[in-house]
């Protein structure tokens, strides 16, 4: 799932109020993780008259404390606290017990503590200047303690002759996951788009202890995961942390099946999306299989990955999470829409890119595929997606409207073409996942690149509207027929051509 970080930020931009004097400005922060797991800050900002800071997560007002000189600053009911001496040069201290928080929520959308190493968005330790300075700039340093590492999403730029990072303002509330402590990492290259490369950052958290650990809800797991999946997520407390290296024959095959899934998705994008990305890898005690994934794309994209730490390679080979996670780098946010077309187009070409790339077969895919379809037929001829509240209406009816945009496509084009073609042409254009675009305009740009009017047709009639599918004599256009046995596919004729070119792109014509 693509957090709706980019539309947040896209939100923020348009009611921010602060206005840049003619000599800009700037927000420097300089970040001391300490042993204890406290977020230690010091904030200066020049420019814009500012009357307070703001808490992005309100669970963690509670644990800030703010001091501007001398004066402890205390927070409204809107989680701002208001500064004693508002102006335009600040300068304010602040800390944030992110351990704290860790230990009540245990959720690393607010603040996860394993084995020596905590993970949490960066808008948790980033407060947000108030109003928002909507395209000030923000630069970023930060020192852990000896021994620590540090690891972001957040784009990596010089600040004051040092290692540091860059955003701009409206993207602190949505600023990207972040760990510190004791971390292990490694540098994935991957062919770029265009003449560049690009790197895929793999910062892998400490196991958690070695038994069996209580169950419990991930807060939005529900959003994050193909409804028909488990929404249960085991997390072990990190009191009783057992020093030991992971067996090395697990940590290789985890490894592979990063990588395979990386260069899965680099090779369905004609090169990865974006020129770097975070992956954060969360080892889940006594599970097995990839359970959970989720993307936070703005200021700099960083994707989190709970997998279960005892998973072998046969537990991952077919596994569809990270190439559903690590496709969203490559389509553009929406704000206030569209989040059926962003997670139905994840939701229908991850099992083709499996298909393609990883061994996974034509009959698995399609077999996936049928059955996940059925559950959005509803929603289309009745509410339609932007207005349905069944979350696997959202993922499955946005997959079904994909496939339908595919056959047309690649029916008046006789296979030359494909749905992916119109998607490179929208990442071509900036259209990645930091950035925020309308669905018309995604549709527009699709249409161009594929001659066609299919993708804005079907939006309008099936995202803003609603109509009646028939699934069975869909799928029977490709060959594909249901029983009670499953699927089976015809093996030669025009359907079959037609599943197969939609199946391996447009090669296999």
């Amino acid at each position: 799932m693509k957090h709706r970080a980019a539309a947040l930020a896209l939100l923020a931009l348009g009611c921010a109020d602060a206005r840049l004097p003619e000599g800009g400005g700037e927000c420097r922060y300089r970040v001391r993780f300490s042993e204890s797991q406290r977020a230690e800050v010091e904030l200066h900002c020049e420019g814009p008259r500012l009357t307070g800071v703001t808490v992005n997560l309100p669970a963690a007002t509670q644990h800030t404390r703010v001091w501007q000189g001398a004066s402890e600053l205390s927070a409204g009911s809107d989680d701002t606290f208001t500064l004693a001496r508002p102006g335009r040069s600040i300068s304010l201290r602040y800390q944030v017990e992110l351990g704290a928080l860790a230990a009540r929520y245990d959720d690393f959308d607010v603040a996860k503590s394993q084995g020596g190493a905590l993970i949490s968005p960066a808008y948790n330790w980033l407060l947000t200047p108030a109003p928002l300075p909507a395209g000030l700039p923000v630069s970023v340093e930060v020192q852990v303690s000896e021994g620590a590492e540090f690891a972001t999403g957040l784009a990596p730029a010089p600040v004051g002759g040092r290692q540091g990072y860059e955003l701009l303002a409206q993207e602190l509330p949505v600023a990207s996951y972040s760990a510190f402590g004791r971390l292990s990492r490694r540098t994935l290259t991957l062919p770029g788009r265009g003449s560049g490369g690009a790197r895929l950052e793999v910062v892998s958290l400490p196991e958690a202890p070695k038994r069996a650990p209580s169950a419990s809800k991930h807060h939005g797991a529900r959003k994050d995961r193909k409804p028909d999946e488990d929404e249960t997520t085991a997390v072990a407390s990190d009191t009783d942390y057992i020093d030991a290296s992971p067996d090395e024959s697990r940590r290789a095959a985890r490894d592979a099946w990063v990588d395979g899934a990386a260069r899965a998705v680099a090779s369905f994008w004609e090169g990865f999306p974006v020129p770097r990305a975070t992956l954060f890898v969360v080892p889940v005690a006594a599970r097995r299989r990839a359970l959970f994934g989720k993307v936070l794309p703005a200021s700099g994209p960083g994707v989190v990955l709970l997998i279960g730490a005892d998973s072998e390679a046969d537990d991952l080979a077919n596994d569809w999470i990270l190439v559903h996670e690590l496709f969203h780098l490559g389509v553009p946010s929406f704000s206030g829409e569209g989040k059926w077309l962003d997670e139905g187009l994840a939701t229908y070409f991850e099992p083709l890119i499996r298909a393609r790339s990883l061994g996974f077969s034509e009959h698995a895919a399609w077999g996936e595929l049928a059955q996940g379809f059925e559950r959005g037929t509803q929603a289309l001829a009745t509410t339609g997606l932007e207005r349905t509240a069944d979350y696997g209406a959202v993922y499955w009816g946005g997959a079904l409207v994909c496939l339908l945009a595919d056959m047309e496509i690649r029916r008046t084009s006789q296979g030359r073409l494909g749905l992916e073609d119109g998607l490179r042409e929208v990442l071509r254009q900036g259209g990645h996942a930091r950035e925020v675009w309308r669905v018309r305009d995604v549709a527009r740009v699709v249409d161009a690149a594929t001659r066609s009017r299919a993708l804005s047709q079907l939006a309008a009639r099936y995202g803003a509207g609603s109509a009646p599918v028939d699934l069975d004599e869909i799928l029977g256009l490709l060959g594909v027929r249901r029983g009670a046995e499953g699927i089976t596919l015809e093996p030669t004729g025009e359907a079959a051509w037609l599943r197969r070119v939609i199946t391996y792109g447009s090669s296999a014509r």
